[in-house]
């Protein structure tokens, strides 16, 4: 799967140092249980703009025989005061981490995962991949997740809506795991 991640990054004239891998594997690479093989970068303004694909709500979808990559706009994260390279600096400073397997490849936490999803306009769709990703093992991670959320959204302005959008994944939590 790394050979994989990083021919896409080459195939796309991208810099490794310049994309974080979020979304599903992300999650996966970090639990150590295979949750999905959904393959999302968050990366650079320049670099979306390198990306050769229609823009949809901020992601750019490219097909490949075995799948499809999603090549997300970063300003997706932040509010209107903050540009998005801002947030890709911020999640390989403090909020990923890089196995001996993946090389030089930023993951994001489990935190960033769930902010991500969470701040966009389609959150809703979301919620029941927070679920799954609760599920096969961050549920006793939870209150960190959500201390990270609320970290990464006062750093770039989007705590009102983290705040309310949290409560609402809360409810489902409850719900689903009581």
């Amino acid at each position: 799967m790394m050979n994989l991640l990083y021919e896409i990054i080459k195939d796309n004239n991208l810099s490794v140092d310049k994309v974080v891998l979020v979304g599903g594997l992300a999650v996966s690479l970090y639990t150590g249980v295979e949750i999905s093989k959904d393959v999302d970068f968050a990366l650079v303004l320049d670099d979306y703009q390198k990306i050769q694909a229609m823009d949809e709500w901020g992601i750019k979808t490219k097909k490949y025989e075995w799948g499809s990559v999603d090549f997300l706009n970063p300003k997706n994260y932040v509010s209107k005061k903050h540009n998005g390279n801002e947030f890709i600096t911020y999640v390989k400073q403090h909020r990923s981490f890089k196995k001996s397997e993946t090389g030089e490849l930023y993951i994001a936490k489990p935190e960033v995962v769930f902010y991500t999803r969470m701040v966009v306009p389609t959150w809703e769709g979301y919620i029941t991949k927070c679920l799954r990703d609760l599920n096969v093992g961050l549920l006793k991670k939870k209150p960190e997740i959500i201390k990270g959320m609320k970290a990464i959204a006062d750093v770039f302005g989007t705590r009102n809506i983290i705040d309310h959008r949290t409560e609402i994944l809360n409810q489902y939590i409850e719900s689903y795991f009581h």
